[in-house]
């Protein structure tokens, strides 16, 4: 009685007109547009359509639920109940009721869910979040960046969140999504539709210092930032993995990450990167960094063999600062003397490569060998079994 009384005084405060013109959006008024909000007809639509979506606990929160449907859009609640299970909507909606603050509602629900063009995304959301994750970010983050961030492709941005720990919504998702409407439109969004694996944003975030990943975030271009994280394997995101092991050096070095990491990230070519970070411990490359100056080192990883350049890297220090800091980086402004640093430096990567090829095949004949010999049971002396055949 409470929940259709109260249907009864939204549509009085917020409609106009009679029910036989179509005034609340009801079915069977043919050619009638529905209205901006819900009255006693359309709400009764709804429910016959969605039944599973007037249960006690919605009940319970009638005062809520009566708040939402006045300043939500009827065709914008009907797309969202057409595209989200009926199973996981009924399940949500109590919890969401329960746990927002009343005020969010006409503030942050109501504007979401009235965007029609972001309902794809929404729904994919709903289906992996948790009702407590997402009555956290409605409390806390303003309508309008959720609008901004829905506009993100629904499966990226569903992967990315669904890979956020738990207890890492409030410190992670939380404060990306309260950062500049700039920086969401113009770099997370984008980050998210170029990056094929956004899960591992949410690793990296999982296992490391926040705010270092939120630095890369607003410093990096995104295309660069996505080309990275795709370039770099799963295992580098994972607790001791690479990746996270270079975020975890940089959370206490903030001057380096902002003089020298930075701009070396925004400068240099991402497939570089992910080999020098792959193959060059953190704090070796952040003893090189300390010590020479990133235009150099760009020239550098541009103009050199990468896997020569990995070679001298995880070599002694002082040779690695030698070649960086000593004549080379000024020799390799000449683009001629540029070309010929890349070409002999690739052919002698290749030529050092096939260099130790042949040094393990001759380690790998003498174990062999050496497992192939047998014990003389009568002499006691060793006897290289099957030697008429080699």
């Amino acid at each position: 009685l409470r929940f259709s009384v109260g249907l009864a005084r939204a549509h009085s405060r917020t409609m106009s007109g009679s029910c036989g013109s179509g005034c609340c959006g009801c079915f069977g008024f043919g050619g009638v547009s529905a209205p901006r909000a819900f009255g006693p007809c359309s709400a009764a639509s709804l429910v016959f359509r969605h039944p599973a979506l007037v249960n006690c606990a919605v009940v319970r929160e009638s005062g809520k639920a009566l708040t939402l449907l006045r300043h939500s859009e009827v065709g914008a609640v009907r797309a969202l109940c057409e595209a989200v299970p009926e199973e996981t909507l009924s399940g949500l909606l109590p919890e969401i009721l329960r746990g927002i603050e009343r005020h969010r509602i006409p503030e942050a629900l109501a504007p979401v869910l009235n965007d029609v063009a972001n309902i794809p995304t929404l729904a994919a959301l709903m289906g992996v979040l948790d009702a407590g994750s997402m009555v956290m970010m409605l409390n806390a983050v303003p309508s309008r960046k959720l609008r901004i961030i829905l506009g993100a492709p629904p499966d990226s941005l569903a992967k990315l969140v669904s890979h956020v720990q738990p207890g890492k919504v409030e410190s992670v998702l939380i404060p990306v999504l309260q950062e500049p409407d700039e920086l969401l439109r113009e770099t997370l969004v984008p980050l998210l539709r170029e990056c094929r694996h956004p899960e591992r944003i949410a690793a990296a975030a999982n296992h490391s210092e926040p705010e270092v990943l939120f630095r890369l975030i607003r410093e990096i271009e995104a295309w660069r930032l996505a080309a990275l994280v795709d370039a770099l394997n799963a295992e580098d995101f994972e607790e001791d993995g690479a990746a996270v092991g270079l975020l975890r050096a940089l959370a206490d070095e903030r001057g380096l990450l902002r003089d020298k990491a930075e701009p070396l990230l925004n400068g240099s070519d991402p497939a570089t990167m992910a080999t020098l970070i792959q193959k060059v411990s953190a704090q070796d490359l952040l003893d090189i960094l300390r010590r020479v100056e990133v235009s150099g080192l760009q020239r550098l990883l541009e103009n050199t063999n990468v896997e020569l350049v990995v070679r001298i890297f995880n070599g002694p220090l002082e040779h690695a600062v030698g070649l960086v800091a000593g004549g080379l980086a000024e020799v390799l402004r000449n683009p001629v003397a540029a070309k010929i640093m890349k070409n002999t430096t690739d052919t002698l990567d290749y030529h050092m490569v096939k260099a130790d090829q042949a040094v393990q095949d001759v380690q790998e004949a003498i174990q062999k060998a050496k497992e192939a010999q047998l014990p003389d049971a009568e002499g006691g002396n060793w006897l290289a079994s099957g030697s008429s055949s080699q």
